[in-house]
């Protein structure tokens, strides 16, 4: 809006303004940056000697659940404590249920939704020899069957359903859901890691996550430095959200540690317990301000200067100089 406003000869004054010269020798055909020279010359420095991150976690970049049918499967706290009610032993098959919208950058996960969990196989498995699998279902789990029956028509149309229609689509990760993990939204304005270190939740699939319990790779993650990375070789959207694709996480590069240096050995153990205080911060932070807590503020300063202390710490693993630092800050 801002040019199309201009006339021909203020146009060619914010043009002027505003180019620089992109190197077309640095465009590469796996992907490129239309960067200025000396922005394309730290990414370059960013990715040279680094481990690719589906390298550091084979490839195991996981999508959340489709259900094909949420109006069925995702319920509320108030129908997930009726059922249970009814039948206290479905508490195994219903998981507290996250979309994008709820992951924010080291924040404590909180979910109002819920995951009837019947994955693809788990009724053969369970129902031994009964022929009539859903007599079989109404009998054992009267709530849900109950629940779900309304459904039905609907449940049966899905293309994504199991081997019977009360059940979720296949997927050969389902266990993973239950491991700790980082998770992430797959828009988002900056890069939102999340730590789920119980493997409590589920997620549906504008999410992302990672089979990990890495906090140094969470603290690299949500770092300045990779934002910097996600801006220029991610899309971007309108309003400046990023859309992380699953080929593009794999090419992350990840500065890893070498645990015989007894530098980068501490490094390492810095990077965890900066990142395990933040895990502590952002959970105090978040409780007080649900009860309106003056402490929020002062949390709030000290969640500040940690994340500058976790950026500083990735930009001295990356190497960094004084002026390609002031690069990334002014980026």
């Amino acid at each position: 809006a801002q040019v199309t406003s201009l006339d021909f000869g203020s146009l060619e004054e914010y043009v002027s303004k505003h180019c620089y010269t992109v190197n077309r020798d640095s465009l590469e055909d796996e992907g490129w940056a239309l960067a200025d020279e000396s922005a394309q010359n730290l990414l370059r420095k960013i990715h040279n000697d680094k481990t690719k991150l589906g390298t550091l976690i084979g490839d195991r970049i996981y999508l959340g659940v489709k259900t094909g049918l949420n109006e069925a499967f995702v319920i509320d706290v108030q129908t997930k404590n009726r059922l249970f009610m009814e039948d206290s032993r479905i508490d195994s098959l219903i998981k507290p249920f996250i979309a994008g919208r709820d992951i924010k950058r080291y924040k404590p996960i909180q979910s109002e939704k819920y995951l009837i969990v019947l994955p693809a196989g788990w009724t053969n498995q369970n129902s031994d020899h009964e022929i009539d699998k859903w007599i079989w279902f109404k009998r054992n789990y009267p709530s849900l069957a109950g629940h779900l029956a309304p459904y039905e028509a609907r449940a049966k149309n899905r293309s994504d359903k199991g081997d019977y229609w009360w059940e979720l689509r296949p997927c050969a990760y389902y266990e993973e859901f239950e491991k700790p993990k980082i998770i992430f939204p797959d828009i988002s304005a900056q890069g939102d890691f999340v730590y789920d270190p119980k493997g409590q939740f589920y997620c549906t699939n504008t999410t992302y996550f990672l089979p990990t319990e890495d906090l140094y790779l969470l603290g690299i993650l949500n770092s300045r430095l990779l934002r910097f990375l996600y801006f220029r070789q991610f899309s971007v959207y309108r309003g400046g959200y990023i859309r992380f694709f699953r080929q593009y996480l794999l090419e992350l590069p990840i500065r890893t540690i070498n645990f015989d240096d007894p530098a980068d050995k501490q490094r390492h153990d810095d990077m965890v317990a900066m990142v395990e205080r933040m895990l502590k911060l952002k959970a105090d932070h978040a409780q007080a301000e649900a009860a309106h807590d003056e402490r929020r503020f002062e949390l709030a300063q000290q969640i500040e200067r940690l994340d500058k202390q976790i950026d500083a710490l990735v930009y001295d693993l990356y190497g960094l100089t004084e002026a390609e630092i002031a690069l990334v800050e002014g980026g």
